[in-house]
């Protein structure tokens, strides 16, 4: 909070000098230094925890690389616009790796709810609505390359 911010705030309240005391005040707040012992002993242990879950991570996506390469149906996928490596591995962990489970794309789009489905009644028509069961992770994937390829392929985003 600056001067001006905390000068309206005391006169709103109807604080006499309130000029004057939020400028004390924001000069005082800047003028303290507090320093606790075994802050830098903190310090370098909070960085050394993160450069080794960095390091896990690095190594995680590493082998989920090498293991989505080793699929089949890896480089269909990542011919897809806005799928990459860890889209496509987390495509295939959706399908189960297996595309020939669904009968056409119009299955695998009802699986991830992406195809409307009728739902009419006797005197009323035209109504769509959403499968009731469906699979989140792989809606989530196919949004997620859908908006990528909108950035980064002309075709999608022409």
């Amino acid at each position: 909070m600056g001067v001006r911010r905390l000068e309206a705030w005391l006169r709103n309240r109807k604080v006499g000098g309130a000029a004057a005391l939020a400028a004390r005040a924001v000069e005082a707040a800047q003028n303290q230094m507090t320093a606790l012992r075994g802050e830098e002993l903190g310090t370098e242990l909070v960085a050394r925890s993160v450069a080794a879950h960095s390091d896990e991570v690095a190594e995680l996506d590493g082998r989920i690389e090498t293991r989505f390469r080793r699929h089949q149906d890896a480089e269909v996928i990542l011919a897809m616009p806005g799928m990459g490596r860890t889209l496509g591995a987390e495509f295939v962990a959706a399908t189960g790796g297996e595309l020939t489970a669904f009968a056409g794309p119009d299955r695998l789009t009802a699986f991830a709810r992406l195809a409307p489905v009728p739902w009419d009644s006797g005197t009323v028509g035209g109504n769509l609505r959403g499968r009731r069961r469906y699979h989140r992770g792989l809606q989530r994937d196919l949004y997620l390359s859908a908006q990528v390829s909108v950035f980064f392929c002309p075709v999608s985003k022409a």
